[in-house]
């Protein structure tokens, strides 16, 4: 049981990890961003090479343009209350209080 638990809030974790730096991204660079275009094919699709393809976008991405995508997934993820809570080894998700 603790296993699929802390699998599950892996899962979830990653997830909600893309969705913010395929938002942020989508802000800061636009729908024509390489990140973009890997990070929604990653969501789509979580296979390990999908995940590889957002790293490699995030590295050719220039260091002001990742530096300041990387600093506002940071903000939006340490000030979201239902991704710190997903984190808790013990939270029961179905009573998060959002």
């Amino acid at each position: 049981m603790k296993n699929r638990r802390q699998n599950e809030m892996g899962e979830i974790a990653t997830k909600k990890f893309f969705e913010t730096l395929n938002a942020v991204s989508l802000d800061i660079l636009g729908p024509e961003s390489a990140i973009v275009d890997a990070t929604r094919r990653a969501l789509n699709d979580p296979a390990p090479e999908n995940l590889v393809m957002v790293q490699e976008a995030l590295m050719d991405a220039s260091e002001d343009q990742r530096e300041a995508i990387m600093r506002k997934v940071h903000s939006q993820l340490r000030n979201n209350i239902e991704a710190i809570w997903d984190q808790l080894p013990y939270a029961n998700i179905a009573a998060r209080p959002n």
